[in-house]
């Protein structure tokens, strides 16, 4: 596996390197400063499903990686300003759903996905983000930014099997799954985090 490359060179016995940092397009940042003119702020991103589908017989399941949809859009409806969705193909009925519990302050940018050059410059101007590990984290770290990481108990290194923090992602807080598989827990603390960032005036990820 992959992941057993960097103990196989014994990266371990050296400080994990920086993410690599790149700003995002000028012209890219324009189209998205128009898109987001005049959405209450924080803008708050989302993101409760990554990773290919669990599949029999196929390495990608590893991958997979998804917080049970009601229990998330419960949380995000406790959240301030404006729900920023950055699912990739999310389903309908779970926009449909968010809109439900948030009315108008959900904003779905999902279509943005397949252009990472937009989707980079959109995630240079939210105000937080809450999800689970996927590629928009890795944008997150390259823009010098943090993030709120959902874990789940499928153990992946790059958030490890225990702590708050990845030594690949310094500042990026992790909000991990029970050992009986509830969401519960983790889900309120993140929310909690959020308000206390915007209550003391600042937003983790700036």
């Amino acid at each position: 596996m992959l992941g057993d490359l960097p103990y196989l060179l014994r990266a371990h016995e050296a400080p994990p390197p920086a993410s690599i940092r790149f700003d995002p397009l000028p012209e890219k940042r324009r189209e998205i400063a128009r898109l987001i003119e005049g959405l209450p702020r924080p803008l708050v991103g989302l993101t409760w499903r990554a990773g290919t589908l669990p599949t029999k017989g196929r390495l990608g399941q590893f991958l997979f990686k998804a917080v049970p949809f009601e229990a998330f859009a419960q949380m995000a409806a406790t959240l301030p300003g404006t729900l920023v969705v950055l699912q990739r193909e999310p389903k309908a009925e779970e926009i449909a759903r968010l809109r439900e519990l948030c009315g108008e302050r959900v904003a779905d940018f999902s279509h943005l996905n397949p252009d990472l050059e937009a989707m980079h410059a959109l995630l240079a101007e939210i105000d937080d983000y809450v999800g689970v590990s996927n590629t928009n984290m890795h944008l997150m770290a390259a823009l010098g930014r943090t993030a709120r990481v959902l874990v789940s108990r499928s153990l992946e290194f790059r958030w490890m099997a225990e702590g708050d923090e990845s030594p690949w992602f310094p500042g990026f807080r992790i909000y991990r799954q029970k050992k009986g598989g509830g969401w519960s827990e983790p889900l309120s603390a993140a929310a909690a985090d959020i308000w206390a960032a915007f209550a003391s005036g600042r937003a983790m990820s700036s």
